[in-house]
């Protein structure tokens, strides 16, 4: 188990290596933690997260192999950062002053293969998609669930000895 700011930083690094076929899911837990599932070949972390402030949050997570998960039978472009060119942002600036939907340009440049940051040259990207569902740990196997647990556990004991605003409500 690392902390959510090592894992999240050690998952760049990787996308930027290979920025293709990347999922990510995001969402709350039942006990309103932020959850987020990142799936990459046979790779899944799970990263469990609590805001602090609107600058700060603070959690755990796990990497494991993703046997079992549904996450990359979802039927959408895989994650990634799309640079959109200049024509592309004429186009969709046009098209919002006419007061239409973007959405077919943006979908457009959401079939071109996301790049790494290295490769990044455009002054506008579009980066996603990231799918949001409740629960997002359901969608991952029974191990893996148990591993959510743990997570929750780790992030409780933290919050309560450096961050007990957020767990005890003032009186």
């Amino acid at each position: 188990m690392k902390s959510a700011e090592d894992v999240k930083k050690e998952i760049s690094r990787l996308y930027d290596k290979d920025p293709t076929e990347w999922r990510v899911i995001s969402g709350k837990d039942r006990h309103g933690y932020n959850d987020l599932v990142v799936v990459h070949g046979a790779d899944v972390w799970i990263i469990k997260e609590q805001l602090i402030n609107p600058y700060k949050s603070v959690g755990f997570a796990v990497k494991t192999l993703g046997k079992g998960t549904n996450i990359g039978s979802f039927e959408s472009p895989p994650c990634g950062i799309r640079p959109v060119s200049q024509a592309q942002i004429e186009e969709i600036a046009r098209t919002l002053e006419k007061g239409q939907n973007a959405h077919e340009v943006l979908s457009e440049i959401m079939n071109h293969r996301p790049i790494s940051f290295r490769d990044l040259r455009s002054p506008v990207i579009v980066q996603g998609p990231i799918l949001h569902v409740n629960q997002p740990t359901d969608l991952v196997s029974t191990k893996q669930r148990d591993l959510d647990l743990r997570l929750r556990d780790e992030l409780e004991k933290l919050l309560m000895k450096k961050y007990r605003q957020t767990m005890i409500p003032y009186v």
